[in-house]
């Protein structure tokens, strides 16, 4: 049988999507290798697969740049491999009416990555030069039912071996909020949300397969609704599957932490305390401009409600520097705002225009030169943050769950606040929640240090 191999850049949903497609693609017969993980890397550069896919991320124009250049560094060294771009890359470049494919690629999807196995076999048998897919089309004449996924065959892959402990379940896709600076609404469409059955089906076939801790993944998943069950059903439900150890959210708009979420919060035993919340910036006339829908007052009320029901939670964000009309003395009330948030860690991205957004077009637009200065200004305010978030776990012990083998007798995975731990033991950790001691934070300020209790 042919072997493929997996490249997934940018946001959670996309890991989700790839670990679906991965156990899809095993079930099939594939030798599948590389990791989903987040990490593009994981399939090794230098594989000799007979199929690469590449799970793309468009949010900014380096992402998108990225996953261009991957491309470009996969069919050099790989000249023979069938490649496929899809995700939200792939949709870009579709939608464009006129634009030129990039060299190397064999086969392009958008985000319908449903028709990648039919697009791959067709590819392999036929060997053509270049396939463009468009959802609802069955490419080649001897297409059959056995060579297509439906979408009810991926939602009922039945996973086995392929698990890790930590896993990714897509729960909602889509979104209509329409950020000014987004492009997702156009590339994603409308909020999809799975019903909760099916979450369930999955959740307990993962957990049968081994999996101990699931991370809930949406594009917004404020806007999750199946009939009268909204995200703290989904949550419901996974704290009630026996096996699942851990539950984790992915990015949440603030939308999400309602009073009735906050309130509901400590009942979830499994629930991990830490929530990556997207603040975008800490002015509210950039708040105002990037239509978000909240103050930066609204903002430090939710959080206030949020770290009294849950007085141990961590909290992280994405912040947005460089937005179109975006002042010095925005930038100052910005990082004031921040400040005032205290966060635990900082995600700092420079304002990416993206075609067909209505940030893209707003006069004032801000300077690649002061971009990068306000992202080096705010990067210093990140390090305090994360400095006083990992020195606090010194001489604490915590329920570290191991997931990496980074090097022969070291181990690495992550406490429930999501800190990096790395350990030193010969005793097999990968896969398993090992009480651990944090001695010290690594010189280079990015993970903890621990050690075993055998």
């Amino acid at each position: 049988m042919p072997s493929i191999s997996f490249y997934t850049m940018g946001c959670n949903v996309n890991v989700a999507e790839t670990e679906k497609l991965r156990a899809f693609f095993i079930n099939k017969g594939f030798d599948v290798f590389g990791g989903t993980g987040g990490d593009y890397n994981a399939g090794g550069e230098g594989g000799a697969a007979d199929v690469i896919v590449i799970n793309s991320c468009a949010v900014t124009s380096v992402a998108e740049k990225g996953a261009l250049q991957l491309l470009h560094r996969l069919r050099a060294k790989n000249w023979r491999a069938v490649i496929a771009l899809v995700g939200c890359v792939g949709e870009m470049l579709i939608s464009k009416k006129k634009w030129i494919p990039p060299d190397g690629l064999n086969i392009l999807i958008g985000c319908n990555k449903s028709i990648l196995y039919d697009m791959v076999m067709y590819y392999l048998e036929k060997r053509v030069k270049y396939t463009t897919g468009v959802e609802g089309t069955r490419l080649g004449d001897k297409a059959t039912d056995e060579n297509v996924i439906s979408s009810t065959e991926i939602k009922d892959i039945i996973y086995t071996n392929n698990i890790s402990a930590r896993s990714f379940v897509l729960v909602q896709n889509g979104c209509d909020c329409f950020c000014s600076y987004c492009v997702v609404p156009r590339l994603r469409g409308k909020p999809v949300s799975v019903p909760l059955d099916e979450i369930a089906r999955e959740l307990e076939a993962k957990a049968a397969a081994g999996c101990k801790e699931v991370v809930l993944s949406g594009i917004n998943l404020a806007l999750y609704k199946d009939g009268s069950n909204t995200l703290i059903d989904v949550l419901r439900t996974a704290d009630a599957i026996p096996g699942i150890k851990r539950i984790r959210l992915s990015s949440l708009e603030p939308g999400a932490i309602t009073a009735e979420f906050i309130k509901a919060l400590p009942n979830i035993r499994k629930i991990c305390p830490h929530f990556h919340i997207s603040l975008q910036s800490g002015c509210d006339a950039t708040l105002r401009a990037m239509n978000r829908g909240y103050t930066v007052k609204d903002f430090l009320k939710m959080l206030a409600h949020l770290r009294i029901a849950l007085p141990d939670v961590s909290v992280t964000t994405d912040v947005i520097v460089g937005f179109p009309g975006e002042s010095d003395e925005h930038f100052r009330q910005s990082c004031r705002g921040i400040v005032r948030c205290l966060f635990d860690d900082i995600h700092i991205f420079k304002f990416s225009a993206r075609e067909g957004t209505a940030a893209a077009t707003m006069p004032d637009q801000v300077t690649e030169h002061k971009k990068t200065a306000r992202a080096t200004h705010l990067q210093g305010i990140k390090q305090q943050a994360l400095y006083r978030f990992l020195h606090g776990f010194i001489w604490k012990d915590a329920d570290v769950l191991f997931f990496n083998q980074i090097s022969t007798g070291y181990w690495e995975g992550t406490t429930p606040h999501n800190a990096v731990v790395r350990v030193r033991s010969d005793v097999p950790l990968l896969n398993k929640i090992r009480k651990t001691r944090i001695i010290n934070v690594d010189e280079t300020g990015s993970f903890l240090e621990g050690s075993i209790f055998e």
